[in-house]
């Protein structure tokens, strides 16, 4: 799975970047809340002080790569604070660190830890889609691969394109075909420097270009834009304004949007849960109940609407 590392460098595509935010920004804007869930208020207190010391905003921005990577393994640093054990930090770490085995145990791959299980209470792992033969989970940046390959040489393509069409191009006179050589390096200077000095048998005149079409490049490229858009959000117009798609299109569009976010977050809760689940079991030992955490989403109400 060291090819997910390779995979990591599409999130720094500007169209990739944006749709990664808009996906992870529908929960991360959300209320971080710890629900009571009937534990012991001593408990209760303890899991709330404990969180309230980390960065869960930042801690749950990295939980949500999983999607992309297909799964993603969070390490839990525990410190000493009055005589019981809590959270000092919680990161991110490679997933071609890890491999399952046959039986989904996630162990590590290295010299020195090769092959041993990653206990339950020190990592965490989120996991998108997992399935029997396959383990690892649905890694987006796999199902963008042509895409941006596709892509990479669309605007490859293009560059050439306004380099051909998009500037005038030199054209060169010579009265002596003996100055040919030389009026090729003079042409050369122009194109690279701007500057050129000619013998009074070479003529240089600049040519405004009047070729080509670009507009089969930009829907090249937009296409494979939008088959992204699709593989990360599942759809396209609230990353893309274009020039059409009516307004209960965009509707349903954002609809599908957030029952994927929804989704998300079903394993983002699940993650921070089993990580109070194993804080409270280390310093409490076995318990019936433990809080839980919940993402609460603002409920917007259009008053002008509402008053009609």
């Amino acid at each position: 799975y060291k090819t997910l590392d390779e995979l990591a460098k599409y999130l720094n595509d500007p169209h990739v970047s944006a749709c990664v935010q808009s996906r992870k920004s529908g929960i991360l804007k959300q209320e971080f809340t710890i629900l009571d869930n009937e534990a012991a208020p001593e408990i209760v207190e303890f899991v709330k002080m404990a969180i309230e010391k980390i960065d869960v905003q930042g801690i749950s921005s990295q939980m949500l790569n999983f999607p992309f990577f297909g799964f993603q393994p969070m390490e839990i640093y525990y410190t000493e604070f009055n005589g019981r054990w809590i959270i000092n930090d919680i990161k991110a770490k490679p997933p071609y660190w890890f491999k399952f085995d046959e039986n989904e145990a996630l162990k590590f791959v290295g010299a020195s830890l090769s092959d041993k299980i990653a206990p339950k209470y020190k990592i965490t792992t989120l996991r998108n889609n997992p399935t029997y033969t396959n383990p690892y989970g649905e890694a987006l940046l796999h199902k963008i691969h042509f895409c941006m390959q596709f892509k990479r040489m669309g605007l490859n393509y293009y560059a050439q394109y306004i380099e051909n069409y998009g500037m005038p191009y030199t054209h060169v006179t010579v009265t002596d075909i003996n100055d040919i050589d030389a009026a090729a390096e003079v042409a050369e200077s122009i194109k690279s420097n701007a500057v050129a000095v000619s013998t009074d048998g070479v003529t240089c005149n600049l040519i405004e270009s009047s070729g080509g079409n670009a507009a089969s490049y930009e829907s090249f490229i937009k296409f494979h834009n939008d088959e992204i858009s699709k593989a990360i959000l599942g759809q396209t117009l609230t990353t893309e304004a274009g020039t059409s798609g009516s307004y209960a299109l965009g509707n349903v569009q954002n609809q599908v949007r957030k029952d994927i976010i929804d989704g998300d977050k079903k394993t983002l809760e699940a993650a921070w849960n089993e990580i109070i689940y194993n804080l409270v079991n280390i310093n409490f030992g076995n318990v019936e109940r433990c809080p839980i955490v919940q993402f609460k989403e603002e409920i917007y109400v259009d008053k002008t609407r509402a008053e009609r």
